[in-house]
This record gives C-alpha cells, sequence and structure tokens, in this order.
C-alpha cells in the first residue's frame, strides 16, 4: 500500500470523444444545457439556477436575434419581456432541481444501504454495493457531492490498486502513485474512472 493518498475531493475532467455520434451529444450538453465540468465537479442546486438563467438567455437571445423583438400576447394581452425570462428561468429551476433532487434520493438510499453493511459482518457485500454506487455516481455526474466524497475516495482508491495489479488490459496507469498524480491534478477522466470501478 502506498503513502500517496487521494485528495478528500476529486475534481474530474470529461471524458474524451470515441465515437462521431458523442460529438453532438457534446455540444448540446455544453452549449445549449450548459451542463460544463465546472458544474459537474460541484453539484449545487445554486449552480442549476446559473444554468437556468444561461438557457433562458440562450433561448431569449437567439430569439432575439431571429425576429429584432420580443412579443407575446397572452390572451389579446401583451406580456412584458423580463416576466417571460424570470418565469422562463423559474421553469428551468424547477424542472432542474426536481431531477437533482430525484437522483440525490435514489443516491442516498443506495448510500444508506452501504453503511448499513459496511457497519455489519458482510464486507464483500458492502464493496459490490459501493463499485456499483460509484459507478453510478460517475454516471450521474454527482461524484462531486460533498456526502459522498468519502466513498468514491475510499472506492477508487481500491479499484485502482486492484487494476493496476492485473494487465494492461485493466488499467493504463503505471503505478498507484501515477494514478494519484493524474486524479488529484484533476486529470482523472470521469470515463477511466467509471471503467476502472466496473472492471473492479
Amino acid at each position: 500500500m502506498s503513502n500517496q493518498q487521494l485528495n478528500s475531493r476529486l475534481y474530474l475532467k470529461e471524458s474524451l470523444i470515441n465515437k462521431i455520434h458523442e460529438v453532438a451529444h457534446k455540444l448540446i450538453e455544453n452549449f445549449a444545457f450548459f451542463k460544463w465540468m465546472f458544474f459537474k465537479n460541484r453539484p449545487r442546486s445554486s449552480y442549476l439556477l446559473v444554468r437556468s438563467v444561461l438557457v433562458n438567455t440562450l433561448i431569449f437571445g437567439t430569439y432575439y436575434l431571429i425576429f429584432s423583438n420580443i412579443q407575446f400576447l397572452l390572451m389579446g394581452i401583451e406580456v412584458d419581456p423580463i416576466l417571460l425570462f424570470v418565469t422562463g428561468v423559474t421553469l428551468g429551476y424547477w424542472n432542474m432541481s426536481a431531477s437533482f433532487s430525484s437522483k440525490s434520493q435514489y443516491l442516498s438510499s443506495l448510500y444508506n444501504d452501504i453503511v448499513k453493511y459496511k457497519g455489519g459482518e458482510h464486507q464483500y457485500t458492502a464493496k459490490m454495493l459501493s463499485c456499483n454506487f460509484v459507478a453510478q455516481l460517475l454516471t450521474m455526474d454527482l461524484w462531486g457531492h460533498r456526502l459522498y466524497s468519502w466513498l468514491l475516495v475510499e472506492t477508487l482508491t481500491e479499484s485502482a490498486q486492484w487494476a493496476i495489479n492485473q494487465t494492461d488490459e485493466y488499467s493504463q496507469f503505471t503505478s498507484f502513485e501515477n494514478f494519484v498524480e493524474v486524479a488529484n491534478s484533476g486529470k482523472l477522466d470521469v470515463g477511466v474512472a467509471r471503467n476502472i470501478v466496473i472492471d473492479y
């Protein structure tokens, strides 16, 4: 076991694009929904409001560029564009918050199961559940959640140590120290981290 350790809080980098259809997905994710890596590394509800403002600014700005003005009639009454913008931001934030809350509740139930098994005699079950949980954290872009960071770090550490002791098929890292250096510097790819955990 190495003396080098992963930071208690990890910042990951975007996965590399491997297939042509991923280009469209990345463009939409980054330039239409503003799901930037900055936000993924810091999953907070306050940043959902920032994203909602950005999305609505894009929509209203595009509309204005095309039509040179923003006019909206509701039952024959002209509605102020600022009111429309604020309503759009509120609805966007509400929708993103509902999705975030749903993911959080799901992960919370998994997390509670892991804690329960870790405290008992079922350590193998706890490890299997931890790997599943961390793979889902990485898939749902919630690895930066402060409550789960200790479990992410613990599981990634075990997974990386296992992978490095296997054949090159499982690991692109030369040593655990190399893995720690890459991860702590924010250069660990989300997809690579997920694959290491899934293989483990």
